[in-house]
Parts: structure tokens; C-alpha cells; sequence
């Protein structure tokens, strides 16, 4: 009897094991839109350790962002910030948190780690500009612009001088992840094209190394690059428009 109870539980671990749904296809559902079957997939992926049990956790936490159910997903990214090694993994949950504390009214706790971003040696793992300028806009919609006094020696001194004058007012729709690996960046490119937007590849280098950023678009008028970037967001991309 006792055989035959550990071959039958034998038979349930790996027929449990073989039902877990592989990362990508939770992926692919976020990228669709359908959050609620892309947050059962990454869920699975958090229920033991492994390599992407945060990774996941905080796919889910966005799953559930854009379904605004936001008390589980600040839990999620909570999870992530307090236990990840990851940093990478980090600084998007310590990002998207923040979003969460902002949607949800409490000022404080978004300003608090938009900072975090921007003082906590993020440097290496998430766009030091784009985290100044989501503390700015937080700082302004909340009412507490004298919290941007100490970065001014970083970002208030002077206007980025990489473009021409004839095209500095272009707002460029990128996605906001960046990619460490060229071919990864590729395969989003497709998967855009698929949903019929075209995009293209931009190389950003810094002395950490180059990392790549898909680019959907460049317009003159700031209408026309908030409908595209409405756009991908309901194809469940996050966007970013660069000046």
C-alpha cells in the first residue's frame, strides 16, 4: 500500500510538474493584452526558486497594474524589492511600485521611491533620466516640487545638447525597456510587426556597455506621439517619449 501511495504522488509531482505553462507564453499573453491569463502563467513561475521567480513576480505585479488591481500588484512588487538579487528585476519593481503609490493617491510613498531610483546605485540598471523625470512628474502632480532641489546639479542645469536645433522638438516613442542583447531586441521588433507597428533599433552606449532600445516612432506633435504611445499601451507595451 504505502508503494503504491508513494508511486501514485510520484505520478501527481510530475503530472503537476509537466502543467506548468512555459515563461514565454505568459509573455506573449502580456505583450496581447490578455493580463489575466498572462498573470496565471508568471504566477506559476513564482512558486518555488528559480532563476525567474522574481522576474515573474514582477510580471504579474504589471498584469495586475494593468488591470487595476492595485493592492496585489504593490504586494508583488514588494516582494521583488525585498528579496530579489536581481537588481535589474529591482528597479523595475521599485519603479512600477512607485506608479502604483501614484495611481493610488499616496504621494509620498511614490516620491519616496522614484528617489530610491536615483539615489540607491540604480545607475547601472535603469535610465537615471527617465527615473528624474518620473520623480518630476510625481513631484508636480503632488504638490512637492522642492524635492527636485537636489538633483538639480545633475538634471536642472542644462537641456540635452545630442540633437540638432532643427529637430530638437521631435518626441520619440520608444518602449521602455532596454535590452542588454541585441537579438532579444530584435524579437520584440517582430512581435510589434506582427501587430502591424513598425519600429526601429536604436543603440544607446555609456562605459557600462551598449544596450538597445526599440523605437516606434518620432513626431513633431506631442498629439501624434500620445496616440501611438496609447496605442502600444493597449497591446500591453510600456512606452517612454524622449525630447
Amino acid at each position: 500500500m504505502l508503494k503504491y501511495l508513494i508511486i501514485c504522488s510520484l505520478g501527481l509531482i510530475l503530472t503537476a510538474c509537466g502543467a506548468v505553462t512555459p515563461f514565454e507564453v505568459g509573455q506573449q499573453q502580456y505583450v496581447s493584452g490578455n493580463y489575466i491569463m498572462a498573470a496565471q502563467v508568471f504566477h506559476q513561475h513564482t512558486a518555488w526558486n528559480s532563476d525567474i521567480k522574481y522576474e515573474a513576480m514582477y510580471y504579474e505585479g504589471m498584469c495586475w497594474l494593468n488591470l487595476q488591481s492595485y493592492d496585489k500588484a504593490k504586494t508583488l512588487f514588494t516582494n521583488v524589492i525585498e528579496h530579489s538579487d536581481n537588481r535589474a528585476i529591482k528597479a523595475k519593481a521599485v519603479a512600477a511600485k512607485a506608479e502604483v503609490c501614484l495611481k493610488t493617491g499616496d504621494c509620498d510613498g511614490a516620491i519616496t521611491l522614484y528617489r530610491m531610483l536615483l539615489l540607491a546605485g540604480y545607475v547601472e540598471y535603469y535610465p537615471q533620466d527617465e527615473a528624474y523625470k518620473l520623480l518630476q512628474n510625481a513631484a508636480e502632480q503632488c504638490g512637492n516640487t522642492t524635492v527636485l532641489s537636489e538633483f538639480q546639479d545633475r538634471f536642472g542645469v542644462t537641456a540635452p545638447a545630442e540633437t540638432p536645433v532643427a529637430v530638437s522638438n521631435l518626441k520619440r516613442v520608444r518602449l521602455e525597456t532596454q535590452f542588454s542583447n541585441k537579438t532579444e531586441a530584435a524579437t520584440v521588433m517582430k512581435t510589434l510587426k506582427d501587430s502591424g507597428v513598425n519600429s526601429s533599433l536604436v543603440r544607446l552606449s555609456s562605459p557600462q556597455g551598449d544596450t538597445y532600445v526599440v523605437q516606434v516612432g518620432a513626431f513633431s506633435n506631442a498629439a501624434n506621439a500620445n496616440a501611438l504611445a496609447q496605442k502600444l499601451f493597449d497591446l500591453g507595451w510600456r512606452t517612454v517619449i524622449i525630447e
